[in-house]
């Protein structure tokens, strides 16, 4: 046992699994499709659904699992990079895809514009009531302009992405959003992976952990945060374009409501904050978890809200983090018993 747990916690061995994890879902489609499977349209949803929630959680945990920033405004930036490319092909006949290289620039400026006042408020419960207002007030506007966001008639039946290389993006085969979501995904996974490793990742832990004693060692706070909300944004309004000419339905309440933002919330607590994996599992395991209650959908609230209330309880660094904390609880408790874990080990070797 000790073992198998030395070789999850390894750094080499947590990049090839990994880099497993990745070859799998780059295989799926092609396996499915080999192996004749009838439902491959919806296995191919369901995990498109997985890569996108997980790429937006990873883009949040930056700002709450690295920086300790409690932003509830995520899903403002993912709206609005969502509306505005909507909004650029609708009434300016531009290609979706033009909406990859304008939008997250657009989600971006917001967030910059977003951290400099929010930011000056270092106490979480006013960064919470700030960021919660303002996905409010972005909602109603989105609501009320009628004139260019159409109100809650919203923008439906949006335009595909063209085709590009000969591939058909009209959305009747899954399988070229499923690969264009994959490359995002993988992107997002990357750079929060490479921030996280560098000199910015460990400034922004030692912000979190504290804030007076980072600045008292040179750290300059204002220039990180305001750095990892609109890398954060931008990371967001991908999804939100994506999302947008995949969905192809936009409509206020659905892009700025705290529903989402709670969904988001509860995948990066499920899963362990301030990791790489632990967002990514958590969103593959809820959104499964959820398609598979779909009869439950008018309960979705509160069951992500009795989710979040059992791993607080229970796993208050989430599952991805506690694994090496219930090993050695499972081992203390064999102790008692008269058994060592090099009895575990032999046991396990004998096996």
């Amino acid at each position: 046992m000790n073992r198998l747990v030395k070789f999850f916690d390894g750094s080499k061995n947590k990049m090839i699994l990994s880099a497993l994890f990745f070859l799998v879902l780059l295989l799926i489609p092609i396996v499915l499709r080999i192996s004749g499977y009838e439902n491959e349209s919806y296995v191919e949803g369901v995990l498109i659904l997985c890569m996108m929630w997980a790429a937006m959680t990873l883009s949040w945990d930056l700002l709450m699992g690295y920086m300790g920033i409690w932003s509830l405004a995520q899903q403002v930036f993912f709206g609005i990079a969502a509306y505005t490319s909507s909004m650029m092909n609708y009434y300016l006949g531009m290609s979706p895809w033009l909406g990859f290289l304008i939008a997250p620039i657009v989600a971006a400026v917001v967030g910059g514009l977003v951290a400099i006042p929010v930011l000056r408020l270092k106490a979480a419960p006013y960064i919470i009531i700030a960021t919660m207002c303002l996905g409010e007030i972005v909602r109603l506007v989105f609501t009320n302009l009628v004139d260019f966001t159409r109100g809650e008639l919203g923008f439906w039946q949006m335009e595909a992405f063209d085709d590009v290389f000969g591939i058909n993006m009209n959305g009747a085969d899954k399988i070229p959003y499923y690969y264009l979501i994959f490359i995002i995904f993988s992107a997002i996974t990357l750079v929060c992976s490479l921030i996280a490793k560098s000199h910015n990742g460990l400034a922004m832990k030692a912000i979190r952990d504290s804030q007076e004693a980072a600045e008292s060692l040179g750290v300059n706070s204002t220039e990180i945060k305001i750095k990892i909300f609109i890398i954060s944004a931008y990371m967001a309004g991908f999804c939100g374009v994506f999302y947008a000419h995949y969905m192809k339905i936009l409509t206020p309440t659905d892009m700025f409501s705290q529903s989402m933002m709670t969904e988001f919330i509860a995948m990066d607590v499920f899963g362990g904050i301030a990791t790489t994996r632990g967002p990514v599992f958590g969103a593959f395991f809820l959104t499964i978890i959820m398609e598979s209650l779909q009869g439950l959908d008018k309960y979705k609230l509160l069951i992500y809200a009795a989710i979040l209330m059992i791993t607080t309880l229970l796993l208050p660094n989430g599952v991805m983090n506690s694994s090496r904390t219930l090993k050695l609880s499972l081992l203390g408790r064999l102790t008692k018993h008269g058994r060592t874990e090099s009895d575990i080990d032999a046991e396990a070797g004998n096996g």
